[in-house]
């Protein structure tokens, strides 16, 4: 109840504030240098142009928009009883050239999406053996890298293995590294 009460009498002083504020509270009279800054009081104001009242014919813009029909068929028999002139010219007609056939175009192959995964196969604190399974995976034909990452204030080498092309290649790339011993593979953002 108490809240409301407050409520009401906030308005109502914001109100009262409005309508004083609202009437013309003048500051730059009484602080001459805010008079400087204040745009002048008495503004010039054009008077605005007086335009045309539209009578009601002209407001028929979107009935004129439309197709008349009866418009359409006057204009119909006027072509219809124009005569048409035909000349004929001496010259003997050519035969048109025989229509050639149109080259039979192959269609395209819709290529599957390529995209580019990478498989790390593995991760060794010696550089040594990141090399040697990095040549044991480049004797299956497999592109491979090394990537050095301290983790916990250990230096590891991670033995990636990337695969590129369509869902098939990546698959098959997946398939020499399961014959490898390589089972599941960390897949790393390319």
């Amino acid at each position: 109840m108490a809240v409301s009460l407050f409520m009401i009498i906030a308005m109502a002083w914001a109100f009262i504030l409005g309508v004083m504020l609202g009437r013309g509270y003048q500051p730059e009279a009484i602080v001459p240098q805010i008079a400087n800054v204040m745009p002048p009081s008495n503004p010039v104001v054009s008077e605005p142009e007086k335009q045309p009242i539209l009578k009601p014919e002209e407001l028929g813009f979107f009935e004129r928009l439309k197709d008349d029909p009866s418009r359409s068929e006057a204009k119909s028999m006027e072509k219809a009883a124009r005569p048409v002139v035909r000349t004929e010219s001496p010259r003997k007609p050519k035969p048109a050239p025989a229509a050639k056939p149109k080259p039979k175009m192959k269609p395209k192959p819709v290529s599957a999406p390529t995209r580019s995964v990478l498989f790390q196969i593995g991760a060794v604190q010696d550089k040594s053996g990141a090399k040697r399974e990095q040549a044991r995976m480049a004797a299956l034909g497999l592109q491979t890298g090394i990537t050095p990452v301290t983790i916990r204030g250990a230096q590891w080498y991670r033995i990636l293995v990337r695969a590129s092309g369509t869902a098939e290649d990546i698959a098959a790339v997946k398939r020499k590294l399961a014959k490898a011993g390589v089972k599941n593979p960390i897949i790393r953002k390319n």
